[in-house]
């Protein structure tokens, strides 16, 4: 009856659960925000204001001598030193081989252990005993057959008058005949880690490459960004001597007060691109500094220059085969497809019983008296013990997995070479593209040059208005800004086609090899 009673009382406590629990949640939940948003207030208590007489900050050192005219390889031997993604990359790389280092350790050479303990016992029933034992342990944990091999030594030291040394010695060796058995399957750790660190390598190589194209690109985008300022200081010049021309020739009454202020209004859109350009160069060299590793105080002048690409004109189908041959990822991704295969034959291994053999032998000495040494039956052991297989379901799962993975990498690997095909492809296209356009633009700039002369001769004989004097003003200067915008962009496409071939190599300062 009181069991009846109390499964009475508790079934609507039960059928309220969730809710009491969702309820519960939202208290707690609301009450650690409020926790939050309070320490954010208390932190606005304690602002800074932009004061006038703030004094400048202290200015950090730059890490590297910085020249006063920074040309493209002082920029590349700088970033490669002190550009921080670099350095962490290259941190990455020692560590990784750091790891190699230990797993060859592992593998290779014996490991050794050493423990010195002292053990005092007293009590009521029990003699005061005190002694003192040094233990050594020495393991070969897989060896090449895939057995494992172990040697112990434990020198032991009672501390009474009469009492002598004890030295004990063990050696066991056990190897698995039937799962984990030979080399190849044993050693499949080191060898994975091992070619791991190939991997590493071959990645920092392409971080390098890929570092060394955007120093460059940033350092040419500079140059060009430099000149655009200087073109919009011409245009400045220019739009001031038509306003000026567009007034004296309105005042003789040869042109128009629309004429002036057209050109008025021409004038000073040509300082507010001045303005812009000049902060888009300032923005971009203060993102080239930190790009740098350097602190925002360096100041340095780069060289009005432009590096010469070298003359790269490959057909498509030796620039694929070119690429298809020297490039690093490729060649990863075929040698991780073969990693791929033989896990399936590790995995398939793992299916096998354990069957192992195991043998041990124990040497004793008391003093100078070895109490059991030899051949006797006593010191040696023998054994052989083998897994009934009742339940390899998850080697089973291990093993089609393997499979599985196997054949994604195959096709990872189909992938890989098709967006590699695809990538020089379109990284010559674009060569071609924008080595067709600086031609163009070259040619534009003729015709403009010869627009301009002839729309300020007719201006000046008042034969027309000075629409087309400003009109061609600015065009002359945009279509320079394009000219040294194709420049950089014609160095880059280059770079990228030789990296694309897998033909791009830079040593140690950054510097592109010829």
């Amino acid at each position: 009856m009181m069991l009846r009673l109390a499964a009475f009382l508790l079934f609507p406590l039960l059928l309220g659960c969730a809710s009491r629990y969702e309820r519960s949640a939202d208290r707690e939940g609301e009450e650690i925000i409020r926790e939050g948003m309070d320490a954010v207030d208390a932190f606005r208590t304690d602002l800074v204001r932009p004061a006038p007489d703030t004094p400048p900050r202290e200015d950090r050192p730059p890490p590297v001598d910085v020249p006063a005219v920074m040309t493209i390889d002082d920029a590349l031997r700088i970033g490669t030193e002190c550009n921080r993604d670099y350095q962490t990359e290259r941190e990455a790389f020692f560590l990784a081989a750091l790891g190699v280092g230990l797993t060859r350790r592992d593998f290779r050479e014996w490991v050794f252990t050493g423990r010195l303990s002292n053990n005092l016992t007293d009590g009521e029933e029990i003699q005061l005993f005190d002694s003192t034992a040094l233990a050594f342990t020495g393991t070969r944990a897989v060896l090449p057959t895939g057995g494992s091999l172990t040697i112990t030594g434990t020198l032991t030291q009672i501390h009474e008058p009469e009492s002598e040394g004890t030295v004990t010695g063990t050696a066991t060796f056990t190897q698995p005949l039937l799962r984990g058995a030979g080399k190849s399957v044993a050693w499949e750790p080191l060898t994975l880690a091992e070619r791991s660190l190939v991997y590493q390598a071959r990645r920092f190589e392409l971080f390098r490459q890929g570092f060394t194209i955007s120093i460059i690109q940033q350092y040419a985008s500079l140059v060009s960004q430099r000149r655009s300022v200087q073109n919009a200081e011409n245009r400045v010049a220019s739009n001031d001597y038509v306003q000026r021309q567009a007034k004296a020739l309105y005042r003789l009454e040869m042109g128009t007060q629309t004429d002036v202020f057209r050109a008025e209004r021409e004038y000073r859109n040509a300082q507010n691109a001045l303005l812009d350009a000049q902060q888009g160069y300032q923005l971009a060299l203060d993102q080239f500094k930190i790009t740098l590793g350097l602190p925002l105080s360096a100041t340095f002048e780069v060289v009005d220059d432009i590096p010469e690409p070298p003359d790269l004109d490959p057909t498509v189908e030796g620039a694929v085969d070119a690429a298809i041959h020297n490039r690093l990822d490729l060649v990863t991704a075929r040698q991780q497809t073969e990693d791929a295969e033989r896990a399936v034959a590790v995995a398939k291994n793992a299916l096998l019983p354990d069957l192992d053999f195991t043998a041990s032998y124990n040497a004793i000495a008391v003093g100078n008296t070895l109490v059991e040494f030899g051949a006797e039956p006593d010191n040696w052991a023998l054994g052989l013990s083998l897994e009934i297989p009742l339940d390899r379901k998850a080697e089973r799962n291990a093993y089609k997995s393997a499979i599985l993975a196997y054949e994604r990498s195959k096709r990872t690997l189909q992938q890989t070479e098709d967006n590699a095909i695809l990538s020089v492809r379109d990284a010559l296209r674009r060569l071609r593209q924008t080595r067709l356009q600086i031609r163009n633009d070259r040619d534009n700039i003729r015709t403009i040059e010869r627009l301009l002369l002839k729309a300020d001769l007719e201006n000046r004989a008042g034969r027309g208005s000075n629409r087309d004097v400003v009109e061609a003003t600015n065009d002359l200067a945009d279509a320079k800004n394009s000219l040294n915008d194709r420049y950089v962009s014609y160095l880059i496409d280059t770079l990228n086609l030789q990296q694309e071939m897998g033909l791009l190599f830079v040593d140690k300062e950054g510097k592109v090899v010829p």
